[in-house]
């Protein structure tokens, strides 16, 4: 029994250990307010392996650089949406589709076409 545990840990160790922070840049068409004197941000979500969501919010323009802890190899996904307020009141663009890199693959510029671009660079 004793064995197993001890294998069982060096594994998730071995595991733990191949993690490597990844810079990320994304990058999207801006859009045009549709209300005259409205405020516009944006608001960025990405997954590491179509894990949980982690979210960005008020983001004052078209491009956001970040930090992303993933394995060689995880997929990294980032998606975006804009935020249009007015008299305190906030009106939500939908969220564009994910855009997909690969960890540990350096200057990868997938997109969705017209909308989204991310690049992953290695360190």
């Amino acid at each position: 029994m004793k064995k197993t545990i001890y294998v069982l840990l060096g594994c998730l160790l071995s595991a733990a250990a191949m993690a490597e922070t990844y810079d990320v840049t994304a990058n999207w068409t801006p859009v045009s307010l549709t209300n005259a004197g409205a405020t516009l941000t944006y608001d960025l979500q990405y997954r590491v392996n179509v894990g949980p969501d982690t979210q960005v919010d008020n983001i004052p323009a078209d491009t956001w650089a970040g930090q992303i802890t993933a394995n060689p190899g995880d997929s990294i996904e980032v998606r975006v949406r804009s935020d249009e307020e007015l008299s305190g009141d906030t009106v939500n663009s939908a969220w564009t589709t994910y855009a997909s890199a690969t960890g540990g693959v350096c200057l990868v510029v997938p997109s969705v076409p017209g909308a989204l671009n991310i690049n992953v660079q290695c360190q």
